[in-house]
């Protein structure tokens, strides 16, 4: 029965580090995602700003 008790109180502190993991993970996508937000639009500004050029005057 003790090693029973051991073996799911093992595997109890591996799932609870995989949940971490999995967490980390998340984060570190989020953070990801939200840079790859931020250069999409900084790229959309440029194309539109490239298109505003085209229509403008050059002296």
């Amino acid at each position: 029965m003790a090693s029973t008790k051991n073996e799911l109180s093992n595997l109890r502190g591996t799932v609870a580090s995989m949940q971490m993991d999995i967490h980390q993970i998340y984060t570190r996508l989020d953070r990801v995602d939200q840079r790859l937000s931020r250069i999409e639009n900084r790229l959309e500004l440029r194309e539109l700003q490239e298109a505003q050029a085209r229509f403008e005057p050059h002296p």
